[in-house]
């Protein structure tokens, strides 16, 4: 079963925060664009998750 990983850039910049889709074995199926804050990329997670159930 895949899952999430919720980051933030080590960058300085004004969108740090994204998120990466792993699947079971680990391996990074997709990762998000780059959200301003912590909140937006949960949002950003839950969308994802809503899309993938149909």
């Amino acid at each position: 079963m895949g899952y999430y990983e919720l980051k933030k850039s080590t960058k300085d910049t004004p969108q740090p925060y994204y998120f990466v889709l792993k699947a079971g074995n680990h391996e990074i199926i997709a990762t998000s664009e780059m959200y301003a804050s912590k909140q937006g990329a949960m949002n950003g997670i839950a969308s994802v998750v809503t899309y993938l159930k149909g």
